[in-house]
Order: structure tokens, then C-alpha cells, then sequence
């Protein structure tokens, strides 16, 4: 695998800015690979997974050109739940200051017990998936539509690879 980001993305016909091409959604790509970007980690991960990452909206928001609060406003303002539906897999917000979340990650909820699984990480360091309780913190749950598959593959390191 080529690990140079720039050549990676020449084979790939993508740059920075390009989310989608044709009429497949592609996986986003970091304008900095050193700054922060847990959304498009999620967006990647939701896609990877068979999930729709598109906004509620039917839009393809671009991580690279808004941040997490304006995602969570702009793209998902309906079915907002404190806790993960059983069964459903998405997108939970957090790190809320002001009201506003900083932080967002995708999770699967199969609805057994009293955690589920979320693709942690923060927003720099490649995810891993992670359990968590579900009466941890103050999060947002805002399930995605598609048939996960349940197969992700880790996205590795500066290559964003799917």
C-alpha cells in the first residue's frame, strides 16, 4: 500500500475536497491529516459499515469545511435520543459546552444489555471500536438509515483507507 497521502489520492482520483464522485459516495478525505477531523472518521466508518452517512437532509456534509456543531444543527436536528435505539447504528454527538457538541463518533447499539460499542477516537488517532455504558455522559444519538453489514474495516493512519 502506498502510504504517501498525496500519491494515495492521485490513484484514487480524489483530493481534499471531493466527498462524492459519480453517484457513489466516497469516502471524505482530510484536508490536514494532522488536525483534528472525528467527523469524518464517522463518516468514513458510517460508509464502511453500510450505513447512509448523508445528512437527514439528504445532503453529503464535508467534514473538512464545517465542525461538529454545525453537522449536528445543520444535518441531524430530528430524531435525537439520549440513549442509542435497540438496534440501530449512527452517529452520537458529545463533549457538549454551551449546548453545543464537539466531539461526534459512530455507534452500534444491537439493544442487548447495558452497553454498546462506539468507533472511539479523538479525531487525530486512527478509531478503534470500544464499549461504553450507556449512561455515560451527556451524549446525543442520532441513528443512521442503510443495512450495516457489521463488517468495518480499520481506517488506517494517514491512508483513510476503507
Amino acid at each position: 500500500m502506498n502510504n504517501d497521502p498525496v500519491n494515495w489520492l492521485d490513484l484514487w482520483g480524489l483530493n481534499g475536497s471531493d466527498v462524492r464522485s459519480s453517484n457513489r459516495l466516497q469516502p471524505q478525505v482530510p484536508y490536514d491529516p494532522k488536525d483534528y477531523h472525528c467527523d469524518i472518521y464517522a463518516y468514513n466508518a458510517a460508509l464502511a459499515m453500510g450505513l447512509n452517512p448523508k445528512g437527514q437532509d439528504g445532503t453529503v456534509w464535508n467534514g473538512n469545511e464545517l465542525k461538529v456543531a454545525q453537522i449536528y444543527d445543520q444535518h441531524y436536528p430530528n430524531n435525537r435520543t439520549s440513549t442509542p435505539i435497540p438496534g440501530t447504528s449512527g452517529y452520537v454527538f458529545m463533549n457538549f459546552k454551551d449546548g453545543v457538541p464537539l466531539h461526534m463518533e459512530l455507534y452500534d447499539y444491537p439493544g442487548d444489555g447495558n452497553t454498546y460499542s462506539k468507533y472511539k477516537t479523538d479525531g487525530i488517532k486512527p478509531p478503534e471500536w470500544t464499549p461504553e455504558d450507556l449512561g455515560t455522559g451527556n451524549k446525543v444519538f442520532v441513528p443512521l438509515t442503510g443495512s450495516r453489514n457489521g463488517n468495518i474495516q480499520v481506517l488506517k493512519g494517514s491512508d483513510y483507507e476503507i
